[in-house]
């Protein structure tokens, strides 16, 4: 907000967060992915004895709820950025509208 109550979004910067924002799902979606395998690969050394039997009782559906939860992470990065730059673009159409009301004047940047 600025000092005169008007409410003002600088769109260079949010956009520059949404950049980093869908930066940070890409790493995480790849960085997930090998973890993913990683586990994936140690899960063998569980065995499958008895006690690796009781074990994965537990472990299936608490890893399975995991993984998904995990899988679906990156992709909110996605939906997130998504839903910015649409509410970015309705403000900015909303400024330009605002401005061509008031004889035409280029919406203004920066603190009013």
């Amino acid at each position: 907000m600025t000092a005169g109550g008007f409410i003002e979004i600088d769109l260079d910067a949010v956009e520059q967060v949404f950049r980093r924002l869908d930066a940070t799902g890409a790493t995480l979606d790849t960085e997930w992915r090998r973890a993913r395998l990683t586990v994936h690969i140690g899960e063998a050394g569980i065995g499958h004895d008895e006690i690796a039997r009781s074990f994965r009782i537990h472990y299936g559906p608490a890893s399975g709820a995991a993984f998904r939860a995990a899988d679906n992470l990156p992709r909110s990065f996605t939906t997130l950025t998504t839903a910015g730059r649409a509410g970015a673009a309705e403000y900015r159409a909303a400024d330009e509208r605002g401005a061509a009301a008031i004889n035409g004047k280029p919406p203004m940047l920066g603190p009013r």
